[in-house]
């Protein structure tokens, strides 16, 4: 595909530091300042190249190096978790997307025509990434949130779905979603919550 995305590019930055710190506890010192100088020149190239002067991340650069015109929560919530940025850069990596009772959508703004799986969708595991974003940036408490928004995807048949059509809030496509379901759990280990069973409770 030959692009070069936020989300993608923070991972390797995380994946880098732990290489670093990998090789650190090896005794392998070379080879440890070789990994976070790597990590340094990657951090400095996603700011420069795919973010924006609003302090806002590009969905990702195309094959011609253009930016996309479309932000990704994915790819913003990554740049926040990974300390890619931090303090009043996270908040305005996060600014302004769209979170309402439909969710979180997965890029925004949305294609202008009828296609839907990515497109018109929120997926439930990134919008568990999202809020888990913005409670690391504004120090606020997204986990009701979070949990509220990841419950609704499995409440029509009691089995967690890949996506929600974001047009009308269904839950759709794969069932027994695993991604899915790891992120209501993790949003309820983050909440303090425990699951005995098929029972939510205070740990």
């Amino acid at each position: 595909i030959m692009q070069k995305t936020t989300s993608t590019n923070c991972l390797y930055y995380k994946g880098m530091l732990v290489m670093a710190r990998a090789a650190a506890a090896l005794g392998l010192g070379e080879q440890a300042a070789e990994w976070r100088n790597r990590a340094k020149a990657l951090r400095t190239s996603i700011l420069t190249h795919l973010r924006r002067s609003d302090g806002t991340f590009v969905f990702y650069l195309d094959r011609h190096g253009e930016a996309s015109s479309r932000r990704e929560a994915l790819g913003a919530a990554l740049a926040v978790l990974l300390d890619v940025v931090a303090g009043e850069d996270a908040l305005r990596a996060l600014a302004g997307y769209p979170l309402n009772a439909k969710g979180v959508p997965t890029f925004w703004p949305f294609f202008d025509d009828d296609r839907c799986y990515h497109n018109h969708t929120s997926w439930p595991f990134v919008e568990a990434f999202f809020l888990w974003a913005m409670s690391k940036a504004s120090g606020q408490n997204t986990i009701p949130a979070s949990l509220a928004l990841l419950a609704r995807s499995c409440v029509e048949d009691g089995t967690f779905h890949e996506v929600v059509d974001y047009r009308n809030g269904r839950p759709g496509w794969s069932a027994r979603q695993l991604w899915t379901a790891a992120a209501f759990l993790g949003a309820c280990r983050r909440g303090g919550f425990e699951i005995r069973g098929n029972t939510v409770v205070l740990a």
